[in-house]
């Protein structure tokens, strides 16, 4: 989207509940930390905030200072709320170990964008990929534990 603000509805009324602002860039990925009870945003200038569910306030905020190449994008974030680690991707990827706190580990994983990233909780790995390679991760070492190169999309035939 192209909007900077955060509205939440309620799914029984579908009345908005609240509206937050605070990004000064579009807002392109929402996580939810239902245990910790914290909405996640990210925005398009790499700014980072973590929300509070019942205030709707923001509880803080971080921005990513990482140089991206060859496009200066986060293009993945997800959520492990069993680690409570938040893992974002741009063309590496990059785990946050605490809220606010940049965890120092930053692994280049990808020369392309990472288009997509799945936390697998039995494995307690992520699954990370790009237009050239799949490429999956301990969350707990951070190390590459395998990749596939060269990978084809096939596409189906009507």
């Amino acid at each position: 989207g192209v909007t900077r603000h955060i509205t939440t509805w309620n799914p029984h009324t579908c009345d908005t509940m609240s509206v937050l602002h605070g990004h000064t860039s579009p807002v392109v990925a929402l996580e939810v930390d239902e245990t910790g009870g914290r909405l996640i945003s990210l925005s398009l200038d790499k700014c980072i905030k973590f929300w509070d569910v019942s205030s709707w306030r923001c509880l803080q905020s971080t921005v990513d200072d990482s140089n991206y190449r060859p496009d200066n994008y986060i293009t993945a974030m997800m959520w492990d709320p069993v680690m409570q680690t938040l893992v974002t991707a741009g063309n590496r990827i990059k785990v946050w170990h605490h809220i606010g706190r940049e965890s120092g580990e930053e692994t280049t994983s990808h020369e392309t964008p990472v288009c997509a990233a799945l936390y697998n909780n039995k494995f307690q790995q992520v699954v990370s990929c790009s237009s050239e390679n799949v490429q999956v991760w301990s969350i707990e070492s951070g190390q590459l534990v395998f990749k596939f190169d060269k990978v084809r999309v096939l596409s189906r035939s009507p």
